[in-house]
């Protein structure tokens, strides 16, 4: 919903270490157009490096800034300027107008 969080979760497996690891995820409108993005470095420094193994990291939005509409998501991960994967259309998602009734525990 409009103004509601968001929580994006994106499961990495490493095959090798890697040095100066950044993640992150874009929205785009349905035509292409890239809305906003977010990567781990506007937290802080990319990871200094990531050994072999599974991991799962989460990004929030404390409140979604975007309209009542349909939009897509894209993730992915890169190594200092070499990417290691990139998924533009991961998947589609909506964004519901936030009822008044609701936002105030009426609904």
């Amino acid at each position: 919903m409009t103004g509601a969080p968001l929580i994006v979760e994106m499961d990495m497996e490493i095959e090798q270490q890697v040095e100066d690891v950044v993640y992150g995820y874009a929205v785009f409108s349905l035509d292409g157009i890239r809305l906003f993005q977010c990567h781990n470095v506007n937290e802080g420094p990319p990871y200094p490096h990531l050994v072999p193994g599974r991991y799962r990291v989460r990004a929030v939005v404390d409140h979604l800034p975007l309209p009542p509409g349909s939009y897509r998501l894209g993730i992915g991960a890169r190594c200092r300027n070499k990417g290691l994967d990139w998924i533009e259309d991961l998947m589609l998602f909506d964004v519901e107008e936030l009822a008044y009734w609701n936002l105030h525990g009426l609904g």
